[in-house]
């Protein structure tokens, strides 16, 4: 057979459809562990594949969706890693006869990266490196990574994978209804990132079917050239008569997969309901079709967890806040080695308000001389973790230190911009390999060990020099800027005319260009004049992007008439709004009357800060004022607009369960003040998975953010019979009772539970959730409600409170 990728060229390869419930419906237990059953029920796998490769499937996966150490741990099978994996792989070549691909499935690995939970992000490139070593050795083809829902743990898999072999990698990631994933990352998003890191393909797959996928992967095919992959359910789970339904037909399956190669998705297969009835006919639907053409320009897209900026030219330039730069401003530095967070989260919400589209972080203080010995990698570590609380800008991690960029592309969540990489051999090559271990963007600085060119010439063949290493090593024209030396005009006023026929020289060769713009203006008085008459000066030559502070009104201003005068900003729209706003533009972090206590502390948890709110709540017990006070007065209202911003879109599961940690943070030093008084509760909630169902992170995260919101929570953990259940409700006179369940196998046993309590007289009201849960099935089986997540079950838990109190 072809290569895969070149297979790809030629026509839309089908892919395999579900593998659990076609497991089960060979005989595999309910709660058995699937993964498993390649070393006790070999036979029952290769049927499986046979059937889909009978079907037409050009490609069949291995039984090992989550075949990783902490999955398979679940079931005590931690040390079988290798074996699974390799056995899997081996059935999976047997049964493809050399007739079909054999793909490698990773999914997650059901547990949270940090800062959301404590798995860090080496660990999962760690778990993820042995899986994947274990499919490769096996034999697979390429590797599928699939139901990933946190941008960050995708990048952690892709990062593994390349680091294994050079075999092609699928990524997917799982979007709920909203059109987001669960921790609110967006499609394009998705997309962007994961091709930069090294995907060979892109796309979606389970938690919605063919119809709600359709403009997920419309959004994907209009930033990434890469191949596009989508693996729908077969419609969205119901309940007939007490056995879980898929509605989408094979026919109705088919027309959908028609349309998905129309878009230019290369493999189309199935998720859960599918079969291979569903495969038949999606492959007579697409056979030998070739997937549509998409034409997608060549743009340096930069991103967020939650936001895309693209480099345009009728967005040009783009605006690098570089407010955060510790190496320039020691209080900064001062304030977070005392962990005092305001000041830096304050300057990256004031850049974000003045109209920056990216935010530069500069961590390289002289710890030292401040009486720390905290290193540029640990500092950056922090900064970055910080500001993505704060703002949903992407990063320039700004650092000569490749240790400093290495912690700072780590701890990112979407895709950053390197500043800068200069032409110093050393340092230029281990710049690079992290660029493209990272999928970053980069600036390159025409400086070499020899010093700073003198000629507009010299800096640009300079610049050219690690411009053609960058390409050598695989980043893209595209994600390449070049800085052309900004020197101080009071020291060296000729240089000034350089750097502009610097610029203009890179842009008539092409390239993109950024320069940090308050340089010109060291040493002179009214720095401001200075740098906003260069800046229209280079942005006549063609800037593309500048590294400045957007809080300056009148560098600003001058950045928005230069957009109108070159027809950037046609009908002077954003010239316009920039006026109405002056107050958007004043920076926060040089507010004229202080906040108070309260404003502060609301801030910190709205951030999530966790180190922060600590020594608020320190200085609020020091005026005297009473934990409960704190509690009621201060923390309680902040988490209420927690609640509605999610409830509005303006914040994700991210953030929301961050703020509930901070809030966790704040509520242990205020026990610690009332020595041993309790914390008054709102209600006491039993919290159990299941019977049969070993997943449990999403209940997890309900029952923190639930605690966090003053609720006494009873946490029976996963796969709890009915009986057991029924037992601890009854024993700590629980006023509600959350069932949860992934599977639509193991979800029936909710209504087993609901039948056992009212067999017993309990009147306690249930609520349900789960992926595969809907709110349909909650009322066939008799509970109180649901909650799709986290985000929804303080207000469902509220409600089902009040219901009891109006009938009481």
């Amino acid at each position: 057979m072809k290569p895969v990728l070149e297979a790809l060229k030629d026509h839309v390869l089908i892919c395999d459809g579900a593998m659990g419930t076609m497991l089960q419906a060979g005989g595999l237990p309910a709660g058995a562990c699937p993964e498993e059953a390649v070393l006790s029920r070999a036979e029952l796998v290769l049927g499986v594949h046979a059937q889909y490769m009978e079907a037409g499937a050009d490609i069949i996966e291995t039984n090992t969706f989550g075949a990783n150490r902490y999955k398979l741990a679940e079931y005590g099978l931690q040390g079988e890693v290798e074996r699974i994996n390799r056995e899997a792989a081996r059935l999976a070549r047997k049964a493809s006869r050399g007739r079909v691909y054999v793909a490698g499935s990773v999914g997650p690995l059901g547990k949270q990266l940090a800062p959301l939970g404590d798995l860090t992000f080496p660990a999962a490139v760690e778990a993820y490196r042995e899986q994947m070593r274990a499919l490769a050795h096996g034999g697979v083809d390429l590797l599928f990574i699939e139901t990933v829902s946190d941008l960050k743990e995708a990048k952690a898999a892709l990062i593994a994978a390349r680091e294994v072999s050079g075999i092609p990698v699928v990524a997917h990631m799982t979007f709920g209804e909203g059109g987001r994933t669960l921790t609110g990352t967006p499609p394009d998003v998705a997309a962007v990132v994961l091709a930069a890191i090294g995907a060979a393909a892109v796309g979606a797959n389970c938690s919605l079917g063919p119809e709600e996928l359709l403009p997920i992967i419309k959004a994907m095919a209009a930033v990434s050239r890469m191949p596009l992959s989508v693996m729908p359910n077969a419609g969205l789970p119901e309940l007939v008569d007490g056995v879980t339904v898929f509605r989408k037909s094979p026919a109705a399956m088919a027309s959908f997969a028609a349309r998905f190669a129309a878009l230019g998705v290369g493999i189309i297969g199935g998720c859960c309901g599918t079969t291979p009835a569903h495969i038949r006919a999606m492959a007579t639907a697409v056979a030998r079709k070739r997937p549509g053409k998409r034409d997608v320009a060549p743009v340096l897209r930069l991103c967020s967890r939650t936001r895309m900026v693209s480099l345009e030219g009728e967005r040009a330039p783009l605006v690098i806040g570089e407010r955060i730069n510790l190496s320039v401003r020691k209080a900064f530095a001062r304030a977070l080695l005392g962990d005092d967070t305001a000041p830096v989260r304050e300057a990256a919400q004031a850049q974000a308000e003045s109209g920056a589209h990216l935010l530069d972080l500069n961590a390289g203080a002289h710890t030292e001389s401040l009486g720390a010995t905290v290193s540029e990698a640990n500092l950056m570590e922090r900064v970055v973790r910080l500001v993505q609380r704060s703002v949903d800008l992407p990063l320039v991690i700004d650092s000569q230190n490749p240790d400093a960029v290495e912690a700072g592309l780590r701890e990112c969540e979407g895709r950053a911009l390197i500043n800068s990489i200069p032409a110093e051999k050393e340092r230029l090559s281990r710049l690079l390999t992290l660029a493209r271990a990272y999928g970053a963007a980069i600036i390159v600085l025409p400086l070499s060990g020899k010093g700073i060119p003198d000629t507009a010439e010299k800096r640009v063949r300079c610049a050219e020099e690690v411009r053609a290493s960058a390409l050598r090593m695989g980043i893209r024209p595209e994600d390449i800027l070049i800085d052309p030396l900004v020197m101080a005009a009071s020291a060296s006023p000729e240089q000034v005319r350089v750097t502009l026929e610097t610029l203009r020289l890179l842009k008539s060769r092409g390239y993109q260009t950024v320069m940090g713009l308050s340089n010109v203006s060291y040493g002179l008085p009214e720095r401001s004049v200075v740098n906003a008459a260069f800046l229209a000066m280079a942005m006549g030559c063609g800037l593309d992007a500048v590294i400045m502070n957007p809080s300056d009104v009148r560098v600003m201003e001058s950045l928005r008439a230069g957009r109108v005068l070159s027809l950037a900003d046609r009908g002077a729209k954003e010239f316009i709004a920039g006026l109405r706003a002056p107050a958007a533009a004043r920076p926060a972090e040089k507010r004229a009357t202080p906040r108070s206590l309260k404003d502060d502390i609301f801030a910190a948890i709205l951030a999530g800060d966790r180190e922060g709110v600590i020594p608020l709540v320190e200085a609020a017990l020091a005026r005297g004022i009473k934990p409960l006070d704190i509690n009621i007065g201060m923390i309680a209202p902040a988490l209420e607009e927690v609640g509605r911003r999610f409830e509005r879109k303006q914040l994700f599961l991210p953030q929301m369960i961050l703020a509930s940690e901070a809030v966790q943070h704040a509520f242990a030093r205020l026990r610690r003040a009332m020595r041993g008084e309790p914390m008054p509760s709102r209600g006491k909630i039993v919290m159990a998975t299941v019977l049969g169902d070993v997943h449990d992170i999403g209940k997890n995260i309900c029952c923190t953010v639930l605690e966090n919101y003053g609720y006494e929570i009873v946490d029976l953990g996963r796969n709890v019979p009915a009986e057991a259940i029924a037992d601890a409700a009854a024993h700590s006179v629980a006023d509600i009772i959350g069932l949860s369940a992934l599977m639509t196998t193991t979800m029936r046993q909710m209504e087993v539970v609901i039948a056992e309590l009212r067999k017993r007289g309990m009147r306690q009201k249930v609520m349900v959730g789960g992926a595969v849960v809907t709110a349909a099935y909650a009322r066939k089986i008799g509970a109180d409600g649901h909650a799709r997540n986290a985000g929804e079950i303080v207000g469902l838990v509220r409600k089902l409170s009040s219901d009891d109190r109006s009938t009481s």
